[in-house]
């Protein structure tokens, strides 16, 4: 008899906690209205808060709800669409049901080049913007002699390598 009152009591607060979570989830009272970005200087503002709700937009009620809102499907969609995206922080202002997005974008280190692809990394050798290949008068110029092409927001090479060349600054 107690046996069975435990297990009704669990599935009493399960119940209850399910019918709250969903009742939180589909409230508009914490739904996001606004969208801030913070700390951009290269990447076009509009781009990443459209980006944004979209992202938001897709996960439906609790993804929309600033109470649930999960912040780690969003940067990496941010991180991966916008490869100069180094890192992504949120705050969330419940009374104001405002999302803050506070970017920090990737530094140049070198113009990493294979063949006529070059493109900008940063000093972690992360590839994020395609660049002209005479830009490397303006930064350390690595010829790369593999064959593929560069993917942004992909390693140009081990972390091994990037500290030897780094060690040489």
């Amino acid at each position: 008899r107690t046996r069975a009152a435990i297990i009704g009591g669990f599935a009493g607060f399960g119940i209850l906690g399910a019918a709250l979570a969903v009742g939180f989830g589909a409230n508009s009272l914490f739904s996001i209205q606004t969208i801030e970005l913070l700390g951009t200087e290269k990447i076009a503002e509009e781009n990443i808060i459209t980006s944004a709700r979209s992202s938001i937009a897709d996960g439906g009620y609790f993804r929309q709800n600033l109470l649930f809102f999960d912040s780690t499907v969003l940067s990496d969609r941010l991180q991966k669409e916008f490869p100069e995206i180094a890192d992504v922080n949120f705050s969330r202002a419940l009374a104001a049901r405002r999302l803050a997005i506070l970017i920090s974008e990737r530094t140049p280190w070198a113009l990493w080049c294979r063949g006529n692809d070059c493109a900008y990394a940063d000093s972690d050798g992360i590839a994020f913007s395609h660049a002209l290949e005479l830009s490397g008068e303006l930064f350390l110029r690595i010829n790369d002699h593999r064959t593929d092409s560069i993917e942004l927001g992909e390693p140009t090479a081990t972390p091994a390598i990037i500290d030897t060349v780094s060690r040489f600054m």
